[in-house]
């Protein structure tokens, strides 16, 4: 299968290093507490990480499931590749699981990661982008502050966005017969190419967020809106095909 390209943000510098992409892939369908298990969410992350890293070129990429997404494997992997990342480097963060007040919950901890801690992390490295695509599967949908922490974390870098697969009061709806989220479906197809909207062979920020939130809204009547959140510039190209 074709793998995507970065956009190689140093433009007319023929002798710069190559742009790398250093990723972590977080999915927990499998809690300590067996009540919050979210079945096929181990699934997506492999999925995902599939799109970008193919058998032989895993290097730069983490994939972290179930039991071994303790809160320490979580923050040690993304410690780890953000440090890697150089400034043509990019840096994604995917992330599937349940979510609780503000927080993205670990195998041994539901309170498990904050955003808070993820930025303080985003914010030390050189990436000159950094994606974070969290399919926030809300443990209590009546509460409606999550967002507002996410806002508040990730609205200062300018190298970073972030999507949320459904606002605070939403439910993530998955598919039977895609066994996914629709959030994880849509992203997938949208990275691999369905969301180059004008037809270039590179895809922005604005056309991956406007194609994910178009499909997820379509699919679910409205009942699930993703959310995007970042001061980045919305029209900066981060994949080419």
């Amino acid at each position: 299968m074709k793998k995507l390209s970065l956009i190689l943000l140093t433009i007319g510098c023929s002798f710069c290093a190559k742009a790398e992409l250093y990723a972590v892939f977080v999915g927990i369908a499998k809690y300590s507490d067996s009540s919050q298990d979210a079945p096929n969410l181990d699934e997506e992350a492999k999925q995902m990480r599939d799109v970008f890293f193919n058998a032989e070129n895993r290097a730069n990429s983490y994939l972290i499931t179930n039991e071994r997404a303790t809160k320490e494997n979580i923050l040690n992997a993304l410690k780890q590749q953000l440090a890697k990342a150089m400034e043509n480097d990019q840096f994604l963060f995917y992330y599937a699981g349940r979510s609780n007040n503000g927080n993205i919950s670990a195998y041994d901890a539901i309170n498990g990661v904050s955003y808070d801690e993820v930025e303080k992390l985003t914010a030390n490295s050189k990436a000159s982008v950094k994606m974070l695509f969290i399919n926030n599967c809300n443990i209590d949908a009546n509460k409606h502050h999550s967002d507002n922490k996410a806002i508040n974390a990730f609205s200062n870098d300018s190298t970073l966005f972030v999507l949320l697969s459904a606002r605070p009061d939403e439910r993530v709806i998955a598919n039977n017969e895609l066994k996914s989220t629709y959030f994880t479906h849509f992203l997938r197809e949208g990275i691999k190419g369905m969301a180059d909207l004008d037809g270039d062979g590179k895809i922005s920020v604005y056309e991956l967020y406007t194609y994910v939130n178009i499909k997820v809204a379509e699919k679910t009547e409205r009942k699930q809106n993703p959310v995007f959140i970042g001061i980045i510039d919305f029209m900066k190209n981060i994949f080419k095909l």
